[in-house]
């Protein structure tokens, strides 16, 4: 497949416009544009390169752990459905998502609490037990592990940065 990258142009000009303005809500609606980007490349050209990868097998288990990331999978039930023994579904994984399935699964369940926290629709702890964390303390220290700063700061520092009041 050939792509006519000029194609992707409007939409990049619309980015950097975005980006450029700052106004109010420019991160999230800059992540909206990107993903427009990425869905049109991936529907242009993707969708025969992903299949065509080896990989492919690992899809069952990546879209489960996309669409259910609040629930626990054990690596045996990840690698049947994968129709691999678990040994061989580990360094696959790994191999392709540079992390161990929890680990996948973590990146999940923080960045969509990040999306719920930003809401301002719920506190730390209702994010938290939303995204499939029982305990608070655990979350805010996983929080702080992956983004540098805890919840409550992430909050302030977006308050600041995208001038909410």
């Amino acid at each position: 497949n050939e792509v006519n990258y000029h194609q992707y142009e409007p939409e990049f000009a619309q980015l950097l416009s975005v980006w450029q303005t700052k106004n109010s809500g420019y991160r999230m609606m800059a992540k909206s544009i990107l993903y427009r980007i990425l869905y049109k490349y991936l529907s242009d050209v993707g969708h025969d390169l992903y299949y065509s990868d080896p990989y492919h097998r690992l899809i069952p288990a990546q879209e489960l752990l996309d669409t259910k990331f609040t629930e626990n999978y054990s690596i045996a039930s990840l690698a049947t459905l994968c129709g691999m023994s678990e040994t061989h579904f580990r360094r696959m994984f790994h191999k392709l998502y540079g992390c161990t399935p929890s680990e996948y699964r973590l990146q999940k369940r923080l960045l969509r609490a990040k999306d719920l926290l930003l809401s301002g629709e719920y506190s730390v702890l209702e994010a938290a037990h939303s995204v499939g964390f029982s305990d608070g303390n655990y979350f805010a220290r996983r929080f702080k592990q992956e983004n540098g700063m805890s919840p409550t700061a992430f909050i302030k520092q977006m308050i600041v940065e995208d001038g909410w009041s």
